[in-house]
């Protein structure tokens, strides 16, 4: 299997450099030849990166494909229904809900060193807190 199809949707860096069309470059030629021959001369690089994700699912089912991984990210992040990606994820080697929500969770921010004596800390007495 390509080295990119192994952990790709775990890393974020690689995440956001996938592209529709270099996605479909850097994957097997006679598969990419086979898509093309397949397709009309109008058909976007995405559709066909979906095509081409669609076979590689047919040969491992537990496939995720990091473009449309990131496309259920951006799904998720604008709808945050649990239905949604799991029909996305059912529709196409995306993964579900659950991936999307670990995927997250595994998600790690250094947090900076604050340096002492660089925070003031002040209360107003005159904001109203609640109106009644």
């Amino acid at each position: 299997m390509h080295p990119v199809l192994k952990r790709t949707n775990t890393d974020l860096p690689v995440l956001l450099q996938v592209t529709p069309h270099g996605w479909v470059q850097a994957r097997n030629s006679i598969l990419t030849c086979a898509v093309n021959s397949l397709c009309h001369e109008n058909v976007k690089p995405f559709e066909r990166a979906v095509a081409t994700d669609q076979l590689y699912s047919l040969v491992s089912p537990s496939f995720v494909s990091p473009l449309l991984f990131a496309n259920n990210l951006l799904a998720y992040s604008v709808t945050r229904s649990k239905l949604a990606l799991n029909i996305n994820g059912k529709l196409h080697p995306a993964g579900g809900h659950s991936t999307v929500r670990n995927w997250l969770n595994s998600l790690t921010m250094t947090v900076p060193h604050f340096p002492s004596g660089d925070l003031l800390t002040a209360i107003d007495n005159d904001q109203v807190l609640i109106k009644k």
